[in-house]
């Protein structure tokens, strides 16, 4: 399973060996990820951005 799989939340974050909802992510999460899972998160949120303005 990717990170773009979307289902009911949303796209999905992996923190650790936990997958979460991006629209649940809180700031502790984000400070408990390893710089690639904040690389992933980041691209997603881009992504969700852009996606705002198609």
């Amino acid at each position: 399973m990717d990170s773009d799989d979307e289902d009911d939340d949303g796209p999905m974050v992996s923190i650790g060996a936990n997958r979460v909802p991006y629209n649940s992510i809180t700031s502790e999460m984000v400070a408990t990820m390893t710089p690639l899972e904040k690389e992933e998160y980041i691209r997603i949120g881009q992504q969700l951005y852009e996606n705002m303005y198609d």
